[in-house]
């Protein structure tokens, strides 16, 4: 099954002494198509597979939205290291 939604999420890079960290957080999800109001934070969805929050859709829909965000981030995050790692001055 296809579940397609949107993320909205904060990143924040620090640079210092030729090293870089890289977070991501904030981050939030909600359907397509709908405002903003329905969003959810990404606790939410790992909380309903806990079991300890309701909100809607089944554990299987829960769980490959946190399936397909995590690959996200982590292509992202990939690309971003290949990016500090470039050894170009495009500047």
């Amino acid at each position: 099954m296809i579940v397609n939604y949107h993320d909205k999420l904060s990143i924040q890079v620090d640079c210092k002494d030729n090293k870089y960290r890289f977070r991501v957080y904030n981050m939030v999800i909600y359907p397509p198509n709908m405002q903003e109001i329905y969003a959810h934070p990404i606790e939410d969805f790992q909380n309903k597979l806990l079991g300890t929050y309701k909100m809607p859709g089944a554990k299987g829909q829960v769980r490959s939205i946190i399936e397909s965000n995590s690959k996200e981030v982590k292509s992202m995050m990939m690309s971003f290291n290949k990016s500090m790692l470039s050894t170009s001055d495009s500047f």
